[in-house]
């Protein structure tokens, strides 16, 4: 619709069909038009929240979906591991903050496996999107608390028949 203000200067207000267009036709003598096309920009929104499977484990591989994105421009998508600093388990990260995971391979992808930095916090993945309009980020739910690994159990030692004496090399076998 168009309104005039006030101040003189026409408004038009639209909603919806982002990416599609609207020319306006103009004449201020007959005879003669101007028109002016404009394309209808709208933010990332986010459709579907991003997700993360499987064990939240050390050496176990975490993977996220990024979830759904709408906008136009279509919104280019970064993605984002984070731990919680302090041990919280919730979402609010209490005590602590989300700090970006930076372990150089799989901070920023869509697998991420946890390493022993990681054990008693909490991981999250987040979406940023951005367009030329503005830019959104959607976090998934935190997965519970990374688990080390127990270390292997020593295998046994065995000691040789030899009798040890100076100067005569004792062998062991594991």
């Amino acid at each position: 619709m168009l309104f005039r203000s006030s101040s003189g200067v026409a408004v038009l207000t639209v909603t919806g069909n982002a990416g599609g267009s609207i020319t306006l036709g103009a004449s201020a003598t007959p005879g003669s038009s101007n028109t002016l096309t404009f394309v209808i920009t709208a933010p990332p929104v986010d459709t579907v929240a991003p997700t993360t499977s499987g064990v939240a484990t050390v050496g176990q591989v975490m993977t996220a979906t990024p979830g759904s994105w709408t906008g136009y421009p279509t919104p280019t998508v970064r993605d984002q591991w984070y731990y919680c600093s302090s041990n919280d388990t919730t979402s609010a990260c209490t005590g602590g903050a989300w700090v970006p995971v930076s372990d150089g391979i799989g901070a920023m992808t869509l697998a991420y496996t946890p390493g022993a930095t990681e054990v008693g916090h909490t991981l999250t993945f987040t979406t940023t999107a951005i367009n030329s309009v503005d830019s959104a980020s959607a976090t998934s739910s935190p997965t519970g608390q990374v688990a080390g690994v127990a270390p292997d159990a020593p295998s046994a030692v065995t000691l040789s028949s030899d009798t040890p004496r100076y100067g005569v090399t004792l062998n062991i076998a594991s």
